[in-house]
């Protein structure tokens, strides 16, 4: 469900193409990609304070 809302959130972003910050789809999913990745890498640290 996270990856559908920052797909939307991309999507949001997209702007006519006279938009001088308009980027590609592709590059939008990589950059949500790269977010969930620092997330889930984020929890992972987290959880190993935690438990060591």
């Amino acid at each position: 469900m996270a990856m559908v809302r920052e797909i939307h959130e991309a999507l949001e972003k997209i702007k006519d193409e006279g938009s001088s910050w308009n980027k590609s789809l592709q590059t939008l999913i990589f950059e949500a990609r790269e977010r969930s990745a620092q997330k889930v890498s984020k929890n992972l640290e987290n959880l190993e304070r935690k438990t060591g």
